[in-house]
């Protein structure tokens, strides 16, 4: 089999510049692997949601080392379970840009394609909110299981990473109930063009580049390029904005801040309970938890956190959540009573009071049940 009729899905380890030598040896130890226990190997990779080693297992035996390369056709298992682990791939790395494709596949068992839908970010202008857009509930869901996963395999990294993404969207979480969608940009303008919304008077503090996302989610649904463009840079600056027009809890000045909003205006309702999640959506953003992801490889490159720091960053970051400060006293932080559970212990109550869950935010079981999945398949191959 010449490089050029290689198939699609090990090109790319047979042609690219400075793979090629990595993927000899590699591929060479993992074609030596026992093919009576591939199956039970598979299982085991599957147990340890380590989708990206199934693939290239297979493409080992499947293919041969590339030095031999086999010409026999990979088993119809196989191609299911190889196209099963990219998708469990590309769930664990949150790639959620290609959900909408992977709910297309056939191949895909039903009840996983619909957990996907649950999931997606529209690529295309929406007049009603599908996906990540209607809910971002599913998507938490999602975000939690994931971290979790990522914690047990010790990727510190992506685990922090994890946590800042929940946190830029975090705002909208919170809105979706008062709002009832998760920022629909074709909703979310008509909320933000009411009349008495003061936005755009000078009274509001919302800052230019603010103001500018706002105005943005009014023109995201003109052109596939606006809704593109809307979606990539200024999705999670509206959150943020929107963190600001919740205003505090207990108003003590008519002043407004550069994080709190006390300006009369009809976007911002007299909602207590929302009030309080944006006053703790923002103390996460300031917290230690977070700046501690920029002394990971991902931002500096230069201490990588352990998990003794994560946790000792987080039980600071819990101080911080329920400090006491005259705009939100501890007496009346819905935080204070909470029995704390979680790998961070408390995280999946915040998560729950902020979307207005009756308790803790539970994490989904889509990784679970892609591995499952491959597991009942390499158990009949």
């Amino acid at each position: 089999m010449s490089e050029s009729q290689l198939p699609p899905a090990v090109t790319r380890l047979w042609t690219e510049p400075g793979l090629r030598k990595r993927a000899d040896v590699m591929f060479d130890l993992l074609a030596d692997v026992d093919r009576s226990n591939i199956s039970n190997l598979v299982s085991q990779l599957a147990t340890l949601n380590e989708f990206w080693l199934i693939m290239r297992l297979l493409d080992a035996v499947d293919y041969g080392a590339p030095a031999t390369a086999a010409t026999t056709s990979r088993p119809e298992n196989h191609t299911k379970i190889r196209n099963l682990a990219r998708l469990g791939e590309a769930v664990i790395n949150v790639d959620t840009h290609d959900f909408e494709s992977w709910c297309q596949d056939s191949f895909i068992p039903q009840n996983i394609r619909e957990d996907l839908e649950l999931r997606i970010w529209p690529m295309k202008p929406q007049v009603e909110a599908l996906g990540a857009l209607r809910s971002l509930i599913p998507t938490f869901e999602l975000l939690l299981e994931v971290f979790e996963v990522r914690i047990l395999k010790g990727d510190i990294s992506m685990g922090l990473s994890i946590i800042h993404l929940m946190t830029e969207y975090l705002p909208l979480l919170g809105w979706e109930q008062e709002l009832g969608h998760a920022g629909n940009p074709k909703q979310l303008a008509e909320y933000l063009t009411q009349p008495n919304s003061m936005w755009q008077n000078d009274t509001c503090p919302l800052n230019r580049q603010q103001r500018k996302a706002f105005e943005n989610v009014i023109t995201a649904n003109d052109s596939q390029k606006n809704w593109s463009i809307y979606l990539r840079d200024n999705h999670s600056r509206v959150a943020a904005s929107l963190s600001i027009c919740a205003g505090v809890p207990n108003a003590i000045s008519t002043v407004s801040g550069q994080r709190t909003c006390r300006t009369p205006c009809s976007i911002r309702k007299a909602n207590k309970e929302l009030a309080w999640s944006m006053v703790l959506v923002r103390r996460l953003k300031d917290s230690s938890l977070l700046t501690l992801r920029h002394d990971a490889p991902v931002g500096h490159f230069f201490s990588v956190p352990q998990e003794p720091e994560i946790l000792a960053s987080w039980e600071t970051t819990w101080q911080g959540l329920i400090a006491d400060r005259d705009e939100a006293p501890t007496d009346q932080n819905p935080l204070r009573t909470v029995t704390r559970t979680g790998a961070l212990a408390g995280f999946p109550e915040l998560l729950g009071l902020v979307a207005g869950l009756e308790g803790p935010m539970q994490p989904s079981n889509l990784v679970s049940k892609i591995a499952a999945e491959i597991k009942a398949l390499a158990a009949t191959s």
